[in-house]
């Protein structure tokens, strides 16, 4: 299973509060491909977005990126970065 790391200092510095409840969550997503090294498959200047508790929401970002990998990158998942935007 790939190891997953959430980064929220942004979300937090922006807010003053750990990112927590319902929202429309902004995820910046990195994932590591063995094979490839490092890919941004959404960035700051286009993040991915999901509805819904931050933690729902967040686990379906990684689901995301894990799809994403699968479909188009091939490969064995090595780490996925979550750092949350909004």
């Amino acid at each position: 299973m790939a190891q997953v790391e959430t980064n929220t200092d942004r979300y937090e510095f922006a807010h003053g509060k750990k990112p927590r409840g319902y929202g429309y969550w902004a995820f910046a997503v990195t994932v590591e491909v063995v094979e490839r090294g490092f890919t941004a498959l959404s960035t700051e200047e286009d993040p991915h977005f999901e509805a819904g508790n931050f933690g729902d929401a967040r686990r379906a970002a990684v689901a995301w990126a894990k799809q994403e990998v699968k479909a188009t990158l091939g490969g064995t998942l090595g780490c996925v970065a979550v750092e949350v935007l909004s």
